[in-house]
């Protein structure tokens, strides 16, 4: 009787754990923030191993430009699973928006060499983001500064 009950018990709790995952990523995808925050923070004081929920935690912290808090949770991510395409690229983005590029370009060559099939959809991500950034660094060589904020104008509209 007492090992049914504690098979139950454990079965319980993987379910609940698993709920709690599910209507956090829910939240996520649903622009819920605050809601996604609190669930996620609680489960990463229960499960500090986590590098999904580091990583998460970094998407949503990124989400809110809360920038230093996401590149922590990336970094975080990163120590536990290296080889996480999403929190490399998310974290090179942060670089890139911050002005880092050097730091920006070793995240996006990181998730780029871990992707030489070009299926991940995070690598193929910074594939792009790199591409425009050697364009654009192309367009300040031949037409200076002025034509690369002209085109900035035009984007931000």
């Amino acid at each position: 009787m007492a090992t049914e009950t504690f098979s139950g018990t454990v079965a319980s709790k993987a379910d609940q754990w698993t709920a709690l995952l599910i209507t956090g990523h829910n939240f996520f995808k649903q622009g819920r923030l605050q809601e996604a925050t609190k669930i996620f923070e609680g489960l990463s004081v229960i499960d500090t191993g986590n590098s999904y929920i580091q990583g998460i935690l970094g998407s949503i912290y990124q989400r809110q430009q809360k920038y230093d808090l996401a590149l922590l949770r990336y970094e975080n991510a990163l120590a536990l699973q290296p080889n996480d395409i999403q929190a490399l690229v998310n974290r090179g983005e942060i670089h890139l928006f911050q002005g880092n590029f050097e730091r920006a370009a070793q995240d996006f060559k990181g998730a780029i060499d871990l992707d030489p099939g070009k299926k991940h959809s995070a690598a193929n991500r910074a594939r792009l983001l790199v591409t425009i950034v050697v364009e654009a660094i192309g367009v300040v060589q031949r037409d200076g500064m002025a034509a690369l904020q002209q085109a900035k104008k035009k984007f931000s509209r």
